[in-house]
């Protein structure tokens, strides 16, 4: 574990993520979203290509963001901290979640380089690649950070400067009748209250979340309003939208 030290420190933020207002932190209770969904022709047109550069709707949609982020940064990298589904233990080490019950999710930073591919599929391809060669799927960076028996270590982690943005995609949403579950359970249509304590602090500046529903495309930035203004977001999103539908860069 202690050997990849030297990977997460490569992974430290380098770049500033641009903002309107002289906030601080984003509340849970101060977030805003602004949503885009694809029409169900174009993301076809997406999945096709993104099957034959051997990739898929999540890292063209990542790929698309990086951009579009990057160059409103005024350079060639992100870093991003991802997110990974929980319920997988590190590679080779079996975890029993089966008396578990919940949404299980962790995130790790990646600082991504974009280069100069000449087609979105291209990098996305690209950065699937560097996803590919993060160790243990980005387990280690938590277990440095929170776990490690040395304090110093721990201090170290923490002081690395984090990712501004995140990155979610959910994959496809809204399939529940074909899981076994559904034989004897069905999902509630009553409301379940809030689901974050509104002075709760998100540790990022930018949070972008994408889901396959219903055969199209659906990606929600959420910011603050203390940070940003709704019309900055709101030109981002256009930008991410303009290079998934031209594909290049």
């Amino acid at each position: 574990m202690t050997g990849q030290r030297t990977f997460w420190r490569a992974q430290a933020r380098a770049e500033e993520l641009p903002v309107d207002l002289p906030g601080t932190a984003v509340r849970f209770g101060s977030r805003a979203g602004v949503r885009r969904v694809l029409a169900a022709d174009v993301t076809a047109r997406l999945a096709a290509e993104a099957r034959a550069a051997g990739t898929g709707l999540s890292d063209l949609l990542l790929a698309a963001t990086a951009v579009a982020v990057a160059a409103w940064q005024g350079g060639n990298e992100l870093t991003v901290a991802l997110a990974a589904p929980g319920r997988n233990g590190p590679p080779g080490h079996d975890v029993d979640v089966t008396r578990t019950v919940g949404w299980f999710q962790y995130f790790y930073p990646l600082r991504l380089r974009l280069g100069r591919p000449s087609t979105l599929p291209r990098l996305a391809g690209e950065l699937r690649a560097q996803i590919g060669a993060v160790p243990m799927h980005g387990l280690g960076h938590g277990l440095l950070t929170h776990a490690h028996p040395d304090p110093a270590v721990r201090e170290e982690m923490a002081r690395s400067a984090g990712p501004q943005v995140s990155f979610n995609y959910l994959g496809e949403i809204g399939s529940w009748d074909r899981q076994p579950a559904a034989r004897v359970l069905r999902p509630s249509a009553h409301p379940s209250g809030t689901a974050q304590d509104p002075a709760g602090r998100w540790p990022y500046l930018l949070d972008i979340a994408g889901e396959l529903r219903e055969g199209r495309l659906r990606f929600v930035a959420h910011h603050g309003t203390g940070l940003h203004r709704t019309a900055t977001v709101d030109g981002l999103m256009d930008e991410i939208v303009r290079l998934l539908d031209g594909g290049a860069r």
